[in-house]
Parts: structure tokens; C-alpha cells; sequence
């Protein structure tokens, strides 16, 4: 073998080398570049990508860090090599996500806090086609700590450039339970929309009790800061300490600054009590009109007293005082009623959450019989 053949054939072997060694290192490369950009489109602005390994035409990533303080991991994120996949004759091209672990706060005044992760920055549009399982999200709240697990599945887009997404959204515990099924599209330019179902809900408060919740909403997101909602929630019951009410159907329908929400339902301990509210929240507060409605005059002065001690917001100030419901007015109330008979006795309420003005309106062969005020000023007037 001459000297000159083996010059070549060295000359080769280099070349071979150096190519190969450059496409690994492509691969590596865009590997983990595509990984990073999908954790980018779901929010993540600092992920580590971890130790790469590859098989079956997949790279997969593992032990990746979310944030600077190890807050929030992820085991395995892994995107398929089309090229190796093809010549693998591997035909899945989903990228898969699981064991994502993500710790944060949640509370009133800064809204959803989780460290490296931002909201703004989730781009559902970009998102490839992935399953993710066991995922696991874990938030301090002002009711305590709260763990919520999370699978979800996005398809590859359609001819419309269309992904279906599914997405199950679970919680189990003493403060909160709930299992919802999401689903819904997103389109090429980000507009979303989703079904939930919601099944086997309740939750466990320090002024508020629910059981046996279950129902559905709608959400689209069509070029609007806020998302249009609209749903119906049925309660087997529902306590506002001290009042419990139950046979609850709540219908909602508008966006986060301008929602509509009206409530039915029974007292309970009453016979033939109902209650019904209309409440609005706009961009200038919230708006209430709500009716309490029996024939036992004395049942509705006894939910009376039981609702000077609700509280309905956090705010010390945004309860029913405004009602003027002291055990003295409402002595001067049942004196005023004490007289009077009619078929069907009304508690009706108007007003703002921090304003509210009410009267009893008793109705007799459907006529109205009389009216009395719950403030005093107005109820000799």
C-alpha cells in the first residue's frame, strides 16, 4: 500500500471525522435550542438544560432547571430529531414534558408569582406538539398551601394551521378540590378557546363552605386583553357563614373588568325561603340587586339578623354594614312589620358593595301592600 494511497485515505478519515463530529454538534445544539424555545413559549424566561442523552430518534434532556434557586425542575423534556427519527423510522414527532415541578405564590395583591416564569411571555402559537404528564404545581395562597396536578396533550396543526389542545387540571385537598377537563384550539395568530368541564368540586374556607360543585364555562381569547367567559356552577350547597343555602345555580357571563354573575337558591332551615342575586362587576365596582323571598315574616327577620354577621370580601369595609341591620333597627323594623300582613314578604337590596340600601315589600293577591325601609331616616317618609 503506497504512502500516497494512505495520505488520501488519512485525508478522508479527518474529513469524515470533522463532519461527523460537526453534526453531532449541530444536533446537540438544536437539541437542546429547541427545548429551550419550548420552554420559552410556556413562559419559562431561564430554564438549564440539563444532561442530554438520545434514542429511538429523540433527544432527551434531563434534570432541567427552571429558575437560579432550583424552585421549579423539570426531569425530562425531550423533541424528536427529524432527521435520525426518519432514518429510525420513528413516527412520533410530539415533543414530550414530565415530572415538571413548579413552585410559586399566589395572592390578591400580586396576582400568580412563580420565579423565572412569566405569563406575558407564554406564546401558545408557538408551542409545538407535546404531551405533558405528571405535572405538579405547588402555590402558597392566603387559604394555605395548594398542589395542583396537570396533564395536557397539543396536536400537531391542521390544514387551518389549527391544534386541538386537551388539558386535565386537578386538585384534592381539605381547602380546594376540583377535576376539570379543558378542551379547546389555538389558532396560528393566538386566539384560544376552551370547554371546562367541572366535576367533583368543592371547597373548604374560613367563611365560606362548598360541596357537591360540578358544571361548565367557556373561555375565548379573540384579540381582547381579558378573555370572554361565560358558565353555569351548581352547588349541592353553599354556606356564607352564618347562611347556608343549597339546590345553588349560578350563571356568569362577561370578562375579568366586566362581569355579570346572578345566583339562585334555597335557604336552608326555611321553609319556602329563596334567594336571588344580580351582581356586576365593572370597571367602576361592583353593582348588587338581590331579593330574599318567603311568606313567614318572622323567618325573614331571623336571615336578617344572620346577615349582619356575612361577609363576602376580605375588606373589613366591604360587608352588608351599610344594610344598618344592628339588632336596635332591626327591633324598630319588626315593630313597623308587626302589624302587617301580607302573601309574600320581600327583602329586596340595591346598591354598590360599599353602599347598599335595602326595604322589605309585602305583596298580598299580587298587589303591593306596603313597604317598609331599612333605614330609619326613610321609613316614616
Amino acid at each position: 500500500m503506497s504512502r500516497h494511497f494512505l495520505y488520501k485515505l488519512g485525508i478522508v478519515l479527518i474529513l469524515l471525522v470533522a463532519v461527523a463530529t460537526s453534526t453531532y454538534t449541530y444536533i446537540v445544539n438544536s437539541a437542546k435550542n429547541n427545548a429551550a424555545q419550548t420552554l420559552s413559549a410556556l413562559g419559562f424566561t431561564n430554564p438549564t438544560i440539563g444532561e442530554t442523552k438520545y434514542q429511538n430518534g429523540h433527544a432527551f434532556h434531563l434534570n432541567t432547571q427552571l429558575d437560579d434557586q432550583n424552585l421549579s425542575t423539570l426531569e425530562v423534556i425531550s423533541n424528536p430529531l427529524p432527521f435520525v427519527a426518519n432514518i429510525l423510522g420513528s413516527k412520533s414527532n410530539d415533543f414530550l414534558i414530565a415530572g415538571l415541578q413548579v413552585t410559586g405564590r399566589l395572592d390578591r395583591k400580586s396576582g400568580l408569582d412563580v420565579t423565572s416564569w412569566s405569563p406575558s411571555k407564554v406564546s401558545a402559537q408557538k408551542l409545538p406538539p407535546m404531551i405533558m404528564k405528571k405535572a405538579n404545581i405547588d402555590l402558597m395562597t392566603p387559604i394555605g398551601g395548594l398542589s395542583f396536578d396537570l396533564n395536557a396533550q397539543i396536536s400537531t396543526p391542521n390544514k387551518d394551521n389549527i391544534k386541538d389542545v386537551v388539558i386535565n387540571l386537578n386538585t384534592k385537598q381539605y381547602e380546594l378540590k376540583f377535576n376539570t377537563v379543558w378542551e379547546g384550539t389555538i389558532s396560528k395568530n393566538g386566539e384560544w378557546q376552551y370547554d371546562v368541564s367541572v366535576n367533583d368540586a368543592g371547597f373548604n374556607l374560613d367563611k365560606a363552605q362548598a360541596s357537591r360543585l360540578s358544571g361548565w364555562l367557556t373561555l375565548q381569547k379573540a384579540g381582547a386583553i381579558f378573555p370572554i367567559m361565560s358558565g353555569q356552577l351548581n352547588f349541592g350547597m353553599l354556606t356564607i357563614t352564618p347562611i347556608i343555602l343549597h339546590n345553588v345555580d349560578m350563571t356568569f357571563e362577561g370578562t375579568y373588568g366586566d362581569m355579570q354573575t346572578i345566583i339562585k337558591a334555597n335557604v336552608a332551615g326555611f321553609e319556602n325561603m329563596t334567594l336571588a342575586i344580580d351582581t356586576k362587576q365593572t370597571e367602576t365596582g361592583r353593582t348588587i340587586s338581590a331579593t330574599i323571598e318567603t311568606n313567614d315574616k318572622d323567618d325573614l327577620l331571623k336571615v336578617m339578623a344572620q346577615l349582619r354577621d356575612v361577609k363576602l370580601w376580605q375588606s373589613d369595609q366591604a360587608n352588608l354594614s351599610s344594610l344598618m341591620l344592628t339588632e336596635g333597627n332591626l327591633k324598630s323594623i319588626y315593630t313597623s312589620l308587626r302589624d302587617k300582613n301580607a302573601d309574600i314578604y320581600t327583602l329586596e337590596v340595591n346598591g354598590t358593595a360599599l353602599s347598599l340600601a335595602g326595604k322589605i315589600i309585602g305583596k298580598k293577591d299580587n298587589n303591593q301592600a306596603f313597604v317598609i325601609s331599612l333605614d330609619p331616616a326613610q321609613r316614616n317618609l
